[in-house]
C-alpha cells in the first residue's frame, strides 16, 4: 500500500467506476491523492536504483568484472539476485550521457 492519502471523490480515476475502499475492485488502481513534488521524484528515483538490497552495486562489480558470469547467470534463469538489465541500462546510460555533455561541453 502506498502512504498517500485516499481521495474524498470515491469515482475512479481511471474508469469512473464507484470505489469502496482505497482501490477499485474493475481496473485496481488506487483512489488517492498524488502531489509529487520535485525533489520527491529526484527521490523517488533513486531509491528505484538503490532500495534492492544493494543489488544495484552488486551487478554493477559483476558486469564490469566479470560480465560473462552475469549473461550465464541470466540464461539459467536465476535473475532474481541481479538487478533488472532495464533499468540498469537506462541508468548508466544516461550516468554516462550526463558526465560525457558534462565534459565535453567546452
Amino acid at each position: 500500500m502506498s502512504y498517500y492519502k485516499e481521495l474524498v471523490k470515491k469515482n475512479c480515476l481511471n474508469c469512473n467506476a464507484e470505489v469502496e475502499g482505497r482501490i477499485c475492485s474493475i481496473c485496481r488502481q488506487e483512489n488517492i491523492e498524488v502531489k509529487e513534488t520535485f525533489w520527491r521524484i529526484i527521490r523517488h528515483f533513486f531509491e528505484d536504483i538503490t532500495h534492492y538490497d544493494g543489488k544495484f552495486l552488486s551487478t554493477l562489480k559483476l558486469l564490469l568484472t566479470i560480465p560473462v558470469f552475469l549473461s550465464s547467470e541470466y540464461l539459467r534463469g536465476r535473475r532474481a539476485s541481479c538487478f533488472q538489465s532495464i533499468p540498469l541500462y537506462v541508468f548508466t546510460s544516461g550516468f554516462f550521457f550526463l558526465i560525457f555533455s558534462t565534459f565535453t561541453l567546452q
